[in-house]
């Protein structure tokens, strides 16, 4: 026969089995929301890394050229005091740009001779009431043989003059 002792003592034993299934059922489920609420923590702080991060780009990108247009604005203001300066030495000199015109001149692989080309040379040479700014010039020999240097009646092959720019010239003289 069974004694009531060993059914209560069986129960109890259940009973307390019962009980650790489910704490460790209740254990389970409660370390679960928790890994869910890390990974959670854990998407959402990796997405406001992305989002700092990107923030810090476009504010490094923000400071160069922030940097660069003060570079550029520096320039200009050293740009405009050199303009000044030149402005008061020109009206010191007598060379204000309303007393001056210009004109191109342009001659492309004009082949000439010696002389010509001296005289023509000799048109755009600085002097008081004139000068060229020149934006090309070159001058060269026709022959292989010819030296540019050469002296007259060695080497009298005709030249070959290019030069591109501007004649500047004070009005009315």
């Amino acid at each position: 026969m069974i004694k009531s002792a060993d059914v209560t003592a069986r129960l109890g034993l259940a009973g307390k089995i019962r009980a650790g299934r489910a704490f460790v059922l209740v254990s389970a489920v409660f370390s679960a929301g928790l890994l869910a609420l890390a990974l959670w923590a854990d998407v959402n702080a990796r997405e406001a890394m992305l989002k700092a991060e990107a923030g810090l780009v476009q504010a490094r990108d923000a400071l160069d050229r922030a940097e660069l247009q003060k570079t550029i604005a520096l320039r200009k203001v050293e740009l405009a005091r050199l303009n000044e300066a030149l402005e008061r030495k020109a009206d010191a000199m007598n060379m204000q740009s309303r007393d001056w015109a210009a004109r191109k001149v342009s001659v492309k692989q004009q082949v000439m001779e010696r002389s010509s080309i001296h005289d023509a040379l000799a048109e755009l040479e600085r002097t008081s009431g004139r000068v060229f700014v020149a934006e090309e010039f070159d001058l060269g020999v026709t022959r292989p043989g010819d030296g540019l240097f050469d002296i007259e009646g060695v080497g009298e092959g005709p030249l070959r003059l290019s030069v591109r720019g501007d004649l500047h010239f004070r009005v009315g003289e």
